[in-house]
């Protein structure tokens, strides 16, 4: 057997580890689909085999691109030229496997998380191999997703958190000052539209951003375009927590009485309250998530709803533009 066995040096590295596989997993997913072959078929030639919860076999003879099986089992004996995947499932090489290419040495060919891997004597394997028991996954994605929500300020560094709190501050006091009514629109869609902002937050980090990214990341052009559409997505997220927090702000000042529309002090208490929010053991997370859907689908939905005032103000006779224009001032 020939390959290099690599084990991740930390829970943290088996977590994003497990991450990168479930991407993979889902773009094979995508992929069309061939059909696992069996012993006796007279298939020679397959493209990726995606299963769920059931044993794959490659008999000798039979060459697959990928092999991907999520629970199950999975037995090569054939050739692989990409990657065998299993995630909780057993991948037994037989000693006529080959899996990966030269032209992938460098690159990662089998790689088991969750379940267990046998090689016989005379399978080879040209690249790398990633294997994680399931102590090692379980253990990967306490440390990687479930401590941060339970106990987040275990290791917690003040210092860090304190250098955070003031960049988002200093940061919302730009946007309070550049972007004044931009900021006002998104906080009163919030006021006004509270459920509606948080499904389009919903709909648009959970499924439209994703697919999206998905779609332009599978098409060569559009890999160019991949980076930008992500960051302007982030950007408009970020700009709707800030504004989420100018809401938060104006709520907790009125409790304490005080009535004046003070933008930046707003602002600046919100996004400290939302700060110590995320401090919350269990519960921080979940919630400063949600502020971030709501905040972003109140901006979004603030933006098309300048857009179809600006094109009624441009339809409107001159004489209505003039108030229209206006009230879109005020607004």
């Amino acid at each position: 057997m020939s390959g290099r066995l690599h084990a991740s040096k930390s829970h943290a590295a088996t977590f994003w580890a497990l991450v990168a596989v479930l991407v993979l997993l889902g773009i094979l997913a995508l992929a069309p689909p061939a059909g696992a072959a069996t012993a006796g078929g007279e298939q020679t030639s397959v493209g990726n085999i995606v299963e769920f919860d059931q044993n794959v076999t490659v008999p000798a003879g039979t060459t697959a691109d990928s092999v991907v099986v999520f629970g199950g089992s999975a037995t090569i004996a054939g050739t692989v030229r990409e990657t065998v995947v299993g995630i909780g499932a057993d991948v037994t090489l037989q000693p006529s496997a080959q899996v990966g290419t030269a032209d992938g040495a460098s690159d990662t060919s089998v790689v088991v998380l969750g379940g267990t891997l046998t090689s016989a004597p005379g399978a080879t394997i040209i690249g790398d191999t990633t294997y994680e028991p399931l102590s090692a996954v379980r253990d990967g994605i306490s440390s990687g997703f479930w401590e941060p929500i339970s106990t987040p300020f275990a290791g917690l560094s003040l210092i860090g958190w304190a250098g955070s709190t003031v960049l988002l501050v200093l940061l919302g006091l730009l946007i309070a000052a550049v972007l004044p009514r931009q900021t006002r629109a998104s906080q009163e869609r919030i006021a006004g539209h509270f459920w509606s902002s948080l499904g389009w937050g919903a709909l648009t980090a959970i499924v439209i951003v994703p697919l999206v990214t998905l779609a332009l990341v599978l098409t060569i052009v559009g890999i160019l375009v991949a980076i930008p559409w992500v960051f302007a997505a982030v950007v408009v997220f970020l700009f709707g927590y800030l504004a989420f927090g100018a809401f938060l702000g104006r709520a907790l000042l009125r409790v304490v009485g005080y009535r004046r529309d003070n933008l930046m002090l707003a602002m600046t208490v919100g996004i400290v309250a939302s700060q110590l929010i995320r401090l919350i053991p269990f519960a921080g997370a979940p919630i400063v998530s949600l502020m971030w859907m709501i905040g972003g689908g109140a901006a979004i939905a603030a933006f098309f709803a300048w857009r179809r005032s600006n094109k009624q103000l441009r339809a409107a006779p001159p004489e209505d533009a003039e108030s229209g224009e206006q009230a879109l001032r005020a607004a």
